[in-house]
């Protein structure tokens, strides 16, 4: 893995995130806004929060209202044992935050598990959907050795409720950059603190289950009627650039971007991720 300084986005300097706290008919969730203009809602991975979109955020703002949310269980959102953790359950969270916010229709981005429940909030509630980008989304399978300990549900269970401790937390997160700087090994200590609690842990345990099969989400993308973008990281160790060009050609989406980054272009390459959402927002 190489390591990069963070690059710095003038065009987004001058603009702050607005922190808010979200209620939900479920948890409550920690949020944040920058901007003004048409809606977009960013949708963070599995073991992140949305300071994971920090640089994109900042650099969308300029022209849009942003917002991004913590998904419950994850970052500074409420880590209930009530929630279902399901896709069903992570889309009608979503659709909360974007009522919550004031918004009934957005442009949706989603990374990774992010991208997964955004495929659900799009077939369920396309009506709220402005339009779709997927940036390495998780509707596939994948074959990196944190999925396939995820799998085995006894060592799994074990593995990341006992064993996971900030070293192996570190090694599981680094192992999917291609590009890491300084300001995401500091996010992924954060991101330790806030995973390492009993309901946190379990929260994560549960997330992790039922990403275990996306088959559902993979079959309803040729079914999403909204307008579609992919980006893709072509040094992505969980999902490899095969998995980009189906899900593209699957989704038939308008546009399909290839980064030389790892698993996330938001926090590898955030200028880059920008310009390219920037320029399918206004196409």
């Amino acid at each position: 893995m190489e390591q990069i300084e963070q690059p710095t986005l003038p065009i987004g300097q001058d603009l702050e995130l607005r922190t808010r706290n979200i209620v939900t008919r479920g948890p409550r969730l920690c949020g944040v806004e920058a901007g003004s203009g048409d809606a977009i809602l960013l949708l963070h991975d599995v073991l992140k929060s949305h300071v994971s979109w920090g640089f994109v955020a900042l650099a969308l703002a300029k022209k849009y209202r942003v917002i991004a949310f913590d998904w419950p269980g994850f970052g500074g959102s409420d880590k209930s044992i009530d929630f279902s953790y399901d896709y069903a359950g992570f889309a009608e969270v979503a659709l909360d935050a974007i009522a919550a916010f004031g918004e009934s229709r957005v442009h949706l981005v989603g990374h990774g598990f992010g991208g997964a429940v955004g495929v659900a909030l799009a077939r369920a509630h396309p009506a709220s959907v402005r339009s779709l980008s997927l940036i390495n989304p998780h509707v596939m399978p994948g074959d990196h050795w944190t999925l396939r300990a995820s799998r085995n549900r006894l060592f799994g269970k074990l593995f990341l409720k006992q064993v996971t401790g900030i070293v192996t937390f570190r090694a599981m997160l680094s192992s999917t950059y291609y590009r890491a700087s300084l300001t995401q090994l500091v996010h992924t200590d954060q991101w330790y603190a806030q995973f390492n609690s009993p309901e946190g842990r379990e929260a994560a345990w549960a997330t992790l289950s039922t990403m275990n099969d996306s088959r559902a989400l993979l079959a309803s993308l040729p079914r999403i009627d909204v307008p579609s973008m992919v980006l893709w990281g072509q040094h992505d160790a969980l999902y490899p650039l095969p998995v980009g060009r189906r899900v593209a050609r699957e989704l038939r989406s308008k546009r399909f971007e290839i980064l030389d980054v790892g698993h996330s272009p938001a926090e590898e390459a955030p200028d880059q991720t920008a310009r390219a959402l920037a320029e399918f927002f206004a196409a």
